[in-house]
């Protein structure tokens, strides 16, 4: 409207002072000559979409011993998330533990996902999910299946970037089940998983800043401590 207006104006001036109406036109087609590439760019870069990057560090007893890089791009009708993590871990021994997930919706539905896992360079565990009509074929380690979930649309790795307003219900591909996900107080949620561990997250801005993962013997926060550009490169050693 504000454009509209300022066009209509434009006219008018032109109309009552004939005398610079062929200076100003000689103006304005050089100012869209200048203006039209730069337009065109951005249209182009809305057209790609956009990408953000969260890092959070991963705290035990008050020390960081990994990192987790969460990626989300969106493009009209698709986004794609991408979790990566790397841990180290002293009980007895050394142990490094590394897993990504990739997850990709289309039109507000999960159409794939990819999980894979190692533990000091073993794999502990590759899985595929697919989207088949309505129902979703899930291989694991090589061994396929159908499964009955409903269409999927919100996961655990969108929790990272989304927050969970009024759900009752997350899909969970590691423990490939719906979670229980509750909200205790404003912005801040408990999700329920099996054997009786629970993780709360706590949001701002519809971002997840903090997570509490409480488990029998191994309890973990995460911490977001930067977005838009992570600083550690994490090197995925597993391959799908």
């Amino acid at each position: 409207m504000i454009t509209y207006l300022l066009f209509k104006l434009l006219r008018r001036y032109l109309k009552n002072h004939t005398v610079h109406s062929i200076r100003i036109r000689h103006y304005i087609k050089t100012a869209a000559k200048l203006l039209l590439p730069i337009i065109l760019c951005l249209l182009l870069l809305k057209s790609v979409g956009q990408q953000s990057t969260f890092e959070y560090e991963v705290i035990r007893n008050n020390k960081v011993i990994g990192h987790t890089i969460v990626t989300g791009n969106k493009t009209p009708g698709k986004v794609t998330y991408k979790v990566s993590a790397e841990i180290n871990v002293s009980i007895i021994k050394d142990f490094k533990a590394v897993s990504e997930e990739e997850t990709v919706f289309e039109k507000g539905i999960m159409i794939s996902s990819l999980f894979s896992r190692t533990l000091n360079g073993e794999n502990k565990g590759k899985r595929k999910t697919m989207l088949l009509d309505s129902l979703y074929q899930i291989e694991n380690d090589g061994k396929k299946s159908i499964h009955h979930f409903g269409k999927i649309n919100y996961t655990c790795s969108s929790l990272y970037l989304n927050e969970p307003l009024n759900r009752k219900y997350i899909y969970s591909d590691n423990h490939q089940t719906w979670l229980k996900i509750t909200e205790t107080k404003l912005h801040n949620y408990k999700l329920e998983l099996p054997n009786g561990n629970y993780g709360m997250y706590q949001f701002e801005n519809g971002i997840c800043t903090r997570i509490d993962i409480y488990e029998t013997f191994f309890n973990v926060s995460l911490k977001l401590i930067s977005n838009n550009q992570a600083r550690v490169n994490i090197p995925i050693t597993s391959s799908y």
